[in-house]
């Protein structure tokens, strides 16, 4: 299905006033522009990454070398969107500034289970370093 600005109405999913550079476990999805199937396709309700799907994936695993307070859990690429589980531990410097590039995934993750609670609020600062926004900022900005 296209997109459709009438009937589709994107509303925020976040927190008002929470902190998502807490520690927890966050699930994460990221669409693609307009819902386009830019990563590939479902073929024997399997899905086949294309050259696009490959070089989001392998970006999406590295990101932990870049962000050092995070860990990547399972995760799963679909035709027009990405799920995946991250993590956010305690703050170790994550390396501002690179960016994530090409290689393996390995499973990352911790079992912990950990629900994120409720932080401070950083206002209009701007993006808090190390937080659950930076990565994703971070991704979408390299994958692009």
């Amino acid at each position: 299905m296209a997109f459709n600005p009438d009937i589709h109405h994107r509303q925020s999913l976040r927190l008002k006033g929470y902190d998502y550079s807490c520690e927890g476990a966050y699930f994460v999805t990221i669409c693609t522009w307009q819902r386009e199937c830019l990563f590939g396709a479902i073929e024997d309700e399997e899905m086949r990454l294309n050259e696009m799907g490959i070089t989001a994936e392998s970006l999406w695993c590295r990101l932990p070398e870049h962000f050092t307070n995070i860990n990547l859990d399972t995760h799963a690429i679909m035709p027009n969107h990405i799920h995946g589980i991250m993590h956010i531990t305690k703050s170790v410097g994550a390396k501002q500034g690179s960016s994530a590039s090409p290689g393996f995934c390995g499973n990352r993750g911790d079992d912990t289970g950990k629900v994120a609670k409720k932080g401070k609020v950083h206002g209009m600062q701007g993006t808090a370093s190390e937080s659950l926004c930076a990565v994703i900022q971070n991704f979408k900005s390299v994958a692009t």
